[in-house]
């Protein structure tokens, strides 16, 4: 297993929570908007980090992206699970906990496995290109 992927995929997952956080901190206070539409762009930003990351591990792992993109989902779910549990323990229920659970590590395998096979069509592009080049001239 990729050790290296799977940091790269949470750290690149986290980061794009956070920016998402800030922007949402900024939206809140510069635009004015109805706090009811907070909710559901966290919750799409969660979605969209682990995806994110989830494809970087599955491209950098090289083989068995589901399992890299798995374990990300699943490191990623951990971090999410404490930072809920510290700023709002009172929103925390254990039905949350299992959909979460299984949404972030289910999203994670699958888009692990997406990055891999955009990492394989990459690849043969590139492939095709040089022959095609060297052929030409």
């Amino acid at each position: 297993m990729n050790r290296r992927a799977i940091v790269v995929g949470v750290v690149t997952g986290l980061g794009i929570t956070v920016l998402g956080t800030l922007a949402c901190t900024w939206w809140i206070f510069t635009v004015w908007v109805p706090e009811m539409y907070v909710g559901s762009y966290m919750h799409s930003l969660v979605i969209v980090s682990v995806i994110v990351g989830g494809m970087t591990t599955g491209w950098l792992g090289g083989r068995y992206g589901w399992k890299h993109g798995g374990w990300s989902g699943l490191i990623y779910f951990v971090f999410w699970f404490f930072g809920v549990l510290f700023l709002a323990p009172v929103f925390f229920t254990w039905h949350d906990f299992a959909a979460q659970l299984l949404l972030l590590t289910g999203l994670g395998a699958m888009s692990g496995v997406l990055g891999l096979n955009l990492r394989r069509v990459s690849r043969r592009r590139r492939a095709q290109k040089g022959t095609m080049a060297g052929s030409s001239g």
